[in-house]
């Protein structure tokens, strides 16, 4: 059984679309972490390893384990970098206004980072996507902004909805740009259960 430890709604439909069995255990993490001199795809596991810490720490883990025995935690994070600054969730409209504007007519990359703990070992993966954007049209800009959609997003990207419009190549799994590389979790769930 995969046990998603995550309150991330996109991440609970890439699984449920990839047909896995799975069930949501939501935990509040504190996700500080200097952004300042570090490159994306370090910070994004950096954040991954304190988050696991602290579910350790408050004895999440060993609960989930007891709760489901032969179960599979699976822990995620993700960031976008542009031009190494790493992008996470804006906390205002404002703030995810200067990330999309950073993400126009560029090339972004989204990195996430996934952990899965049992109670015989743990895995951890590291996934990028890279998209190449066009210039982002002022009025939807401004619309996707007024929606509130970009909210818990990293960068405020929304692959699937608004930044998608946009993409003008992809380099990577689109999935992980939503939040989960589904297909390396298949492919390790597949060859250990």
């Amino acid at each position: 059984m995969i046990v998603l430890v995550s309150s991330s709604p996109s991440r609970a439909n890439i699984l449920r679309e990839a047909g896995l069995d799975f069930v949501v255990r939501s935990f509040k993490f504190d996700e500080n972490l200097k952004k300042e001199g570090i490159t994306p795809q370090t910070y994004v596991q950096k954040i991954l390893r304190q988050k696991v810490n602290q579910a350790k720490e408050a004895g999440l883990i060993s609960a989930l384990l007891d709760e489901f025995r032969h179960g599979y935690l699976v822990f995620a994070d993700s960031c976008v970098g542009v031009n190494n600054t790493v992008l996470t969730k804006a906390s205002d409209e404002e703030q995810a206004k200067k990330m999309l504007l950073m993400q126009s007519g560029a090339s972004a990359s989204v990195f996430t980072a996934m952990a899965v703990v049992s109670a015989k070992f743990d895995i951890f993966s590291l996934s990028k996507t890279t998209f190449k954007f066009a210039p982002y049209d002022d009025k939807r800009l401004k619309d996707y902004l007024k929606s509130g959609d970009w909210q818990g997003k990293a960068g405020a990207m929304m692959i699937e909805g608004f930044s998608g419009e946009f993409v003008l190549s992809c380099e990577g799994s689109l999935k992980n740009a939503m939040g989960l590389d589904v297909d390396i979790l298949k492919a390790f769930y597949e060859n250990f259960i």
